[in-house]
């Protein structure tokens, strides 16, 4: 799960849907018609709430508006500002992919000062891009650490830190930056922005159920 911009609505992924949950109202539950012909794995919100973009399995990008619960053309929403960025398809992400393979690159966060975008690949490796990434194949400085594919990598709210999953290797890294605490570093080129060598801490990841239900 994971709230909107003003925290009206959570969200959760499934296929071709999105389900949302109204504060205001209490808890009511409705589905959001994104179009998607395979299981949807990335979705971001708008800064007002009203808008939804979505990545499937497919390589797909859709937008869909919440309150209608469906598909709205992409040509509307180009001057939209985006509370975050985590989809791997988009314009301001179409510089990240190294080749024709759109399956190597597995997670994407655009850090929170909105000038730096982190990618995670298979290759294990970090890597960081200057945000919004338009040009095909951008440069980007790279990061070796996890001995596997990174399943997740995000910054913490700051920007200090970024914390990377690997996938096999079951370890979290904890990288530290210098392009948090609001640092404006737009006029420096991007061989400026590094990474210190991560804090690696080796996981064992589980899966813990909590009931729900009233007592």
């Amino acid at each position: 799960f994971f709230f909107s911009s003003r925290r009206r609505h959570t969200r959760c992924s499934g296929v071709s849907w999105a389900r949302r949950c109204v504060q205001e109202t209490g808890v009511h539950g409705g589905k959001i018609n994104a179009g998607l012909t395979s299981a949807l794995i990335h979705l971001d919100w708008s800064d007002d709430s009203s808008l939804l973009a979505v990545n499937s399995q497919a390589h797909e990008l859709k937008f869909c508006s919440v309150d209608q619960g469906k598909n709205v053309a992409s040509s509307s929403t180009k001057d939209v500002k985006w509370f975050s960025w985590s989809c791997v398809f988009g314009f301001p992400v179409q510089g990240i992919w190294p080749g024709v393979d759109y399956t190597d690159v597995n997670s994407v966060w655009r850090a929170n000062n909105e000038q730096i975008l982190v990618t995670g690949d298979d290759f294990g490796k970090i890597n960081l891009f200057r945000y919004p990434c338009v040009v095909q194949k951008a440069k980007c400085k790279q990061y070796i650490g996890h001995s596997s594919h990174i399943t997740r990598a995000k910054t913490n709210k700051s920007d200090d830190y970024i914390i990377s999953v690997g996938g096999n290797d079951k370890s979290v890294f904890v990288w530290e930056t210098d392009f948090g605490n609001g640092n404006d570093i737009r006029s420096l080129p991007v061989s400026y922005t590094h990474l210190t060598l991560p804090t690696i801490y080796s996981v064992q990841i589980s899966v813990v159920a909590v009931s729900l239900k009233k007592k």
